[in-house]
């Protein structure tokens, strides 16, 4: 998953990031394997990225993060998970919206 995130941050820095804009990462490095298909994580990520750029302005700072963690819904309590998150500090979203 590290080298999914890693190829998404590359995408996103070629395609240009405005100046007052920090694109960070926060890879955890022991993560388990993962049976995913890659390009749709990497489609996923890349979208939330782009929506990050849009929601921090002409400021910010954006941070792609991964961990590991473990299930915790009533079927799959405890099984090996990895999350990844796309944090910025953005206003977020209007109530009324």
């Amino acid at each position: 998953m590290n080298q999914v995130v890693a190829q998404v941050l590359s995408l996103v820095r070629a395609q240009g990031v405005p100046e007052g804009i920090q694109v960070q990462e926060a890879l955890v490095d022991d993560l388990p394997s993962c049976d995913v298909d890659s390009d749709k994580i990497a489609q996923v990520l890349l979208n939330l990225v782009h929506n990050a750029l849009q929601a921090v302005g002409s400021e910010g700072r954006i941070q792609i993060r991964t961990a590991r963690t473990n299930l915790r819904g009533q079927n799959a309590r405890g099984t090996n998970a990895v999350e990844i998150a796309v944090v910025d500090n953005g206003p977020g979203i209007p109530r009324e919206d």
